[in-house]
């Protein structure tokens, strides 16, 4: 509701004040949007598939994504107040997914760790079969604090989800860096149609970011990423601008490596905590990843005008070693694991998990 009424607000405005306060409640809107949406759905959703179904928030963001910046390429000029209409437009899909969650029901998880145990079978039953069992839950003692998340007993998942997902938004972008020279690399001018290739090369790489993840590990599928990003970014930042068929290549690669992982936001943090405090990680890891986005946003045209091209690629690359040993040192493996298990750290309820359970 809150996206709604901020976005329907921001046809009306008559300062830049104004404007910068309603993009503010939207961001909040989109923050308790990002903690909610993946811990509810992770809650939900069988283990089996869970890594697929949390992985279609990336995939349908990127759709979104792509979908908005075509039509502001599009039709931007194409009025004086045509940005008026373009950004209260986003009011009509807040509404409508508002209206399409009227009726959510509570997650099973929550209600079993409140004593609620009837309500969390009468809700498996009734959205899930009547053969789905909610899956065990275990009383791990914890608070609704934030300083739970620094606790002896969570701090290393706070950090790792934090930093990973840093590692992964800063370097994104480089993408918008990159796209202009690419642009006049391989002959295109109009800014519509090499915001689309990149926009499908996002696409491609969000899809194939699902097939990865059914097919590796968590930990092998970031490890990997983040390894694979640091060479592709390294090679781009020492070819001649000359080698125009190499740095497609190149930032083709890249495109599509860090969309593909990018799924990941998705899933690691909504696997790494209990359940009281799920939303609370997922919600401040994807804080410091906004964080993050907004201090390179700040600083990759200082780093570019002081320093060039070259060396801001290579100050991007330390930033993806960051990840990578971030990584290697912390990143779980909960791809098998019940959320019970994750929340644990370990297999503490093997044995009497099955496939048909919600949330495991």
């Amino acid at each position: 509701m809150l996206i709604t009424l901020a976005s329907f607000l921001q046809f009306f405005v008559v300062s830049p004040e104004q404007l910068i306060l309603l993009r503010i409640l939207i961001g909040f809107g989109l923050g308790g949007d990002y903690s909610v949406g993946h811990t509810l759905l992770a809650e939900f959703s069988p283990k089996r598939y869970r890594g697929m179904l949390l992985g279609m928030f990336s995939v349908v963001w990127t759709i979104g994504y792509v979908l908005a910046s075509v039509a502001g390429h599009a039709w931007i000029e194409s009025a004086p107040g045509a940005w008026r209409w373009l950004l209260a437009s986003t009011a009509l899909p807040a509404l409508i997914i508002t209206l399409m969650r009227l009726g959510t029901p509570q997650s099973p998880r929550w209600l079993m760790r409140q004593g609620r145990i009837s309500e969390a079978h009468d809700i498996v039953r009734r959205f899930l079969g009547a053969n789905v069992l909610p899956g065990d839950e275990i009383s791990v003692a914890t608070t609704r604090r934030i300083s739970t998340l620094f606790s002896a007993r969570y701090w290393r998942r706070t950090a790792f989800n934090s930093l990973f997902f840093i590692c992964l938004v800063v370097p994104w972008f480089v993408i918008y860096t990159w796209l202009p020279a690419i642009a006049k690399t391989i002959g295109l001018e109009d800014a519509l149609t090499a915001s689309l290739i990149l926009n499908m090369l996002l696409i491609v790489g969000a899809v194939l970011g699902l097939v990865l993840t059914w097919l590796l590990s968590r930990r092998q599928f970031l490890i990997g990423s983040f390894l694979l990003l640091a060479i592709t970014l390294t090679a781009l930042a020492f070819t001649p601008p000359a080698h125009g068929p190499a740095i497609l290549l190149l930032f083709t690669l890249f495109s599509m490596t860090i969309s593909a992982a990018s799924n990941l936001v998705g899933i690691l943090p909504a696997e790494s905590f209990p359940t009281d405090i799920r939303s609370l990680g997922v919600g401040f890891a994807t804080s410091m990843s906004r964080l993050g986005a907004a201090i390179s946003t700040g600083l990759l045209p200082v780093a570019l005008a002081n320093w060039g091209m070259r060396t801001t690629l290579l100050l991007l690359v330390g930033v993806l070693l960051g990840g990578l040993v971030v990584s290697m040192l912390w990143a779980p493996e909960t791809k098998n694991l019940s959320l019970v298990d994750a929340a644990d750290g370990g297999p503490a309820a093997q044995g009497r998990d099955n496939e048909h359970s919600v949330g495991i």
